[in-house]
């Protein structure tokens, strides 16, 4: 009988040697983002890793159009809703520390909310099952938005008075309050900010020196991208940055580059943050409606097929940002791509990429 880890070692190294990460199919992926490379205009930077090696890293048109910084994989960007995976990660942490119960009612941690019958699960907020609407879609509503200046209190403040639009449990709903809430239950059960306990048990210990939750719309970031939307008005050139004022965190507001998130991706085969396999099941671990039916939604994690190949992946699109990371996990393979305008589909773009590296594998 061949031992375990001899036997999956086999098992890994079957895949990754049918991707083709060659010159030339790296070159296609090289055309495949050349319309993006240029100097006058934003792009986006692209990782490819295989087999636990970040094979390919550029960046392709420029990263801060006033002083022509170019994109590459050191510069930082936001990723949106990307950043959920890190807050779900925070919260299966104190999850697994027994410093928070998922399946304990939300009023638990939030008493300033309404009992409800059936209640509200925190286990609901990682899987948007909750019924709460979105924060977003009601500050709009009422005449805000992601330009307007609310803060993170007040928008809290609006969750726990909204009506729920649905039974909890009993459907799906991409709701961002669900992770500015596990934000806040980070910060009640701790006793520090999201941004700092991110830093401590996550960022830190993967050497992920450059990634932040930026918690703070005017912080300077060194090194940082600028986000860029179309010009809609005549005469003021192609592009114009793209701005938020807004300080909340949790639902996305993470600046990473594509060389710290390569580390990220290497934690999902050899967890470095605790509990070894047992963090990794629970973040993947897929939610599950009240009448069976399981979920595509993890933690902060999507998981379905593309190709006839599992994929785990997310993606995040806010203020001229856009992104996507898509994991292979059975070919160990990941692709991703950080964009800084937001006239592009960074999801096609991945899934092209893997057309590319892993045409072999996959069912079309």
């Amino acid at each position: 009988m061949l031992h375990h880890a001899f036997a999956a070692a086999i098992l890994l190294t079957l895949p990754v040697s049918a991707q083709d990460t060659s010159a030339e199919a790296l070159g296609k992926v090289d055309a495949l983002f050349e319309t993006w490379n240029e100097f006058g205009k934003p792009g986006m930077a692209v990782g490819i890793i295989s087999g636990g090696e970040l094979v390919y890293a550029k960046g392709f048109g420029m990263a801060n159009l006033e002083i022509g910084m170019p994109n590459g994989p050191e510069i930082l960007y936001r990723i949106g809703s990307n950043s959920k995976q890190f807050t779900a990660t925070a919260i299966t942490l104190l999850e697994l520390d027994e410093q928070l119960d998922l399946d304990a009612p939300l009023t638990k941690y939030f008493p300033e909310f309404t009992e409800q019958d059936p209640p509200v699960l925190v286990r609901h907020l990682l899987h948007h099952t909750s019924g709460i609407p979105d924060y977003i879609g009601i500050q709009f509503r009422s005449g805000g938005g992601r330009k307007a200046w609310f803060t993170p209190e007040q928008s809290l403040k609006v969750i726990s008075t909204a009506e729920l639009e649905f039974t909890p449990g009993s459907r799906f709903s991409y709701s961002n309050s669900n992770y500015i809430l596990m934000a806040e239950l980070v910060k009640r059960t701790s006793g520090k900010t999201l941004r700092e306990f991110a830093r401590e048990r996550i960022f830190k210990p993967l050497g992920m020196d450059h990634t932040r939750f930026q918690d703070r719309h005017d912080e300077i970031i060194v090194g940082r991208s600028h986000g860029y939307s179309r010009q809609t008005e005549p005469d003021r050139g192609d592009w114009k940055v793209d701005i938020t004022q807004l300080n909340h965190v949790g639902d996305g507001g993470v600046f990473t580059t594509i060389n710290d998130l390569a580390k990220w991706d290497a934690n999902f085969y050899e967890n470095k943050l605790g509990y070894g396999q047992e963090f990794l099941d629970r973040m993947h671990s897929q939610g599950v409606l009240t009448d069976g039916v399981v979920l595509p939604y993890a933690r902060g994690l999507g998981i379905v097929d593309y190709g006839g190949l599992k994929t785990v992946s997310h993606g995040g699109a806010f203020v001229g940002y856009l992104s996507q990371m898509k994991r292979f996990p059975d070919q160990h393979f990941s692709v991703i791509v950080l964009g800084n305008q937001n006239s592009a589909d960074v999801t096609q773009l991945a899934n092209q990429v893997a057309d590319i590296c892993l045409a072999e594998l996959l069912v079309k």
